[in-house]
């Protein structure tokens, strides 16, 4: 099983008769922030961050199953869009230095950091 099948399960009210949660695959806060990506289940979850530390994983899958209303749902998780002039940059140093493109990443990277400490010292 995944997280995402605990979240199906969670949504569609469906449990296989065999079920036996385990927080090795999804812990309590996981299902915690997946579920507040949804303006739906932001009351819910919220009632649930206040004690969400001190109850087990498996209660708090509990009242997931329980609070949330059957159907399904589309939680819009986020995911980080590079621009494009992060990637012209990436370019610009692997051909520069010949190197690979994770390699480019770090260099740019530590750049980054270099510069950063320049204009701190400046400031001073």
């Amino acid at each position: 099983m995944t997280p995402w099948d605990y979240l199906k399960q969670i949504q569609q009210k469906r449990q296989p008769k065999d079920f036996e949660y385990s927080k090795k695959v999804c812990s309590g806060w996981q299902l915690s922030f997946f579920l507040s990506h949804s303006f739906d289940y932001l009351p819910i979850v919220q009632k649930m961050n206040m004690v969400q530390f001190y109850v087990k994983d498996k209660q708090v899958y509990d009242y997931y199953y329980k609070m949330i209303p059957p159907g399904k749902s589309w939680l819009g998780l986020s995911k980080k869009k590079k621009d494009s002039k992060e990637k012209e940059e990436i370019e610009q140093i692997k051909l520069k230095y010949n190197v690979s493109k994770r390699e480019a990443r770090l260099i740019r990277i530590h750049k980054e950091r270099i510069h950063a400490k320049d204009t701190k010292r400046k400031k001073l």
